[in-house]
C-alpha cells in the first residue's frame, strides 16, 4: 500500500500547486515579485493541501492493494484457508489510522502555521489588494499595557492613526496607571499617544492626573496583517474553542466557527474512513478489471468532497444541521456503506 500512497498523494498535492501557480500568474503581474517569494508561497500553502490529498493517498492505496489481491486469487486463496475478510483488512485500517493521525497533525500543528506565513507572503504579493484599512473597538496587547482604540485607520503600509486611546499598565497588585487620550500615531514601530491625560491608580483611588507631551511606546507590529482577522485554516482548535466561547458570550452567531471546530476533527479522520471505502470498492469491483475497483474509489473520492462541501458549506453554516452533524455526517454515510458492502462481501 506505501508505493501507490505515496504516489497518489504526491501527485495529488503537485495539481493543487500547479493550480493555484496558474491562478497567481492569471490574476496578479508577478513580473516584479522574485521566485524565491512565490516557491515559498506554494511551500507554506502544501500543508493546507495535505489535508486534502492524504485521504486520497490512503484511498488510492487501499484500492489497488486490495484490487490486487482479489485479481491474482489471493483472496480467494485466504478465505479457502478460513481466514475472514476483516482480518484481511486489518493492516488497511492500520494504514488508514496512521495516516489519520499523520493528518491531524498536519492540520493541527503545521498547517496553521504555515498558512499564516503563506498569506503574509500573498499580502506582500499584492493579492489582497482589497483588504480592510479601518477597524473599530480595537483592543490589543502592547509590551507594558493593554490598549483600547476606537478605531484604527491605516495611513500605508506601516503608519496608522488612532482615536479614543485608552492605555492600562497594571504596576502592582492594586496600583495602576490609566491613560487616555483623543488621538495617537503608529509609525514603523512607534506609537505616539498625543494630549495624554494620566490617571494613578492605588486601591481604587485616583491619587493623581497629569497631562503632558505625548506618550512614546516603541513596539513593532505588522500593520498589513493587524486588518487581517485569522481564518479557521490558520487556527489551532484550541484557537477556534476560544473564538467560539468568546462569541457566544456576545452573543454572536457561532455556527461557522463551531463547523470549522469540528471539521479540524472529521476531516483527519476521513483518511481511515477513505481506506475502508477504497477497499470497499475493491472487493466488489477488484475482478472486473485491473483498475474498476480503482476507478470506483475514486468517484468515491470524488463523491465524498462534494457532499462534504454541501454539508458543511451550505447545511452546517446556514443552520440546516448542527455543526457536529454537518461535519461528520459523510464520514458516518462513507463508513455504513463501505462496512455494509464489506460485511455481504463476508
Amino acid at each position: 500500500m506505501v508505493p501507490p500512497f505515496l504516489i497518489g498523494t504526491v501527485f495529488v498535492v503537485l495539481m493543487f500547486q500547479g493550480n493555484i501557480l496558474i491562478a497567481l500568474y492569471k490574476n496578479l503581474n508577478l513580473s516584479m515579485v522574485p521566485i524565491k517569494g512565490i516557491l515559498q508561497f506554494v511551500l507554506f500553502k502544501t500543508p493546507e493541501f495535505l489535508t486534502l490529498t492524504l485521504p486520497i493517498g490512503a484511498g488510492l492505496a487501499s484500492s489497488l492493494a486490495l484490487s490486487r489481491i482479489v485479481r491474482e486469487s489471493e483472496l480467494t486463496a485466504m478465505r479457502a484457508a478460513g481466514t475472514p475478510i476483516r482480518r484481511i483488512l486489518l493492516p488497511v485500517l492500520v494504514m488508514g489510522l496512521v495516516v489519520s493521525i499523520l493528518n491531524w497533525f498536519c492540520a493541527e500543528k503545521v498547517a496553521p502555521i504555515s498558512s499564516q506565513r503563506a498569506r503574509m507572503i500573498e499580502n506582500e504579493m499584492g493579492a489582497l489588494a482589497l483588504q480592510p484599512t479601518f477597524k473599530s473597538n480595537v483592543v490589543l496587547s502592547l509590551d507594558r499595557y493593554v490598549a483600547s482604540f476606537g478605531s484604527v485607520q491605516s495611513d500605508g503600509k506601516d503608519r496608522m492613526r488612532l482615536s479614543d486611546v485608552l492605555l492600562i499598565e497594571r504596576r502592582g497588585m492594586s496600583e495602576n496607571t490609566i491613560i487616555l487620550a483623543p488621538e495617537g500615531i503608529y509609525d514603523k514601530g512607534i506609537w505616539t499617544i498625543n494630549s495624554p491625560t494620566v490617571w494613578n491608580v492605588q486601591g481604587g483611588t485616583a491619587v493623581s492626573m497629569q497631562s503632558g507631551r505625548p506618550l512614546i511606546i516603541e513596539e513593532k507590529i505588522a500593520v498589513p496583517e493587524f486588518f487581517l482577522s485569522p481564518q479557521p485554516n490558520e487556527q489551532t482548535a484550541d484557537d477556534l474553542k476560544r473564538q467560539i466561547d468568546e462569541n457566544r458570550a456576545l452573543k454572536r452567531d457561532t455556527s461557522r466557527l463551531e463547523v470549522s471546530y469540528q471539521t479540524k476533527f472529521s476531516l483527519p479522520t476521513s483518511c481511515l474512513v477513505f481506506a475502508l471505502s477504497g477497499a470497499a470498492m475493491a472487493l466488489l469491483f477488484g475482478r472486473r478489471s485491473a483498475f474498476t475497483g480503482t476507478l470506483m474509489a475514486m468517484v468515491c473520492v470524488w463523491a465524498y468532497f462534494n457532499f462534504y462541501i454541501i454539508s458543511t458549506e451550505v447545511l452546517g453554516r446556514n443552520g440546516w444541521l448542527t455543526p457536529a452533524m454537518a461535519a461528520w455526517l459523510p464520514n458516518v454515510i462513507f463508513f455504513l456503506i463501505s462496512a455494509w458492502i464489506i460485511a455481504r462481501a463476508e
